[in-house]
């Protein structure tokens, strides 16, 4: 599976579904970073980070974090669409490439 599409499996999972696995597994590999602390100080502080958003995310009152979920959705909406999934199917003959992007070939808005 290609990054993005790990990046956008993930980010679905975060926000919409409650006590998921696989947002609980790379927690656990988080924390299996930090404790190993072979890492540089900005990287440790940005997996801390990123845990401590966990933290939030969970601790959110349930209408605010409904809110957060709308916006989320509606900048996520291309990329979580069937399109979008198409779009980043390696086996569709048409693959999106982000140094498309780059070459002025493919506009993202």
């Amino acid at each position: 599976m290609r990054p993005i599409v790990k990046l956008r499996e993930f980010l679905r999972e975060f926000v919409c579904v409650s006590h998921s696995k696989v947002v609980r597994r790379q927690l656990e590999f988080v924390g299996r970073l930090l404790a190993a602390g072979r890492h540089s100080a900005v990287t440790r502080r940005r997996l801390a980070l990123a845990v401590s958003e966990n933290d939030n995310w969970s601790a959110l009152h349930r209408r605010t974090r409904q809110l957060h979920k709308s916006c989320l959705a509606n900048a996520l909406r291309p990329w979580l669409s069937p399109e979008g999934r198409n779009l980043l199917d390696a086996t569709r003959p048409r693959l999106f490439q982000p140094e498309d992007v780059l070459q002025g070939k493919t506009l993202v808005v």
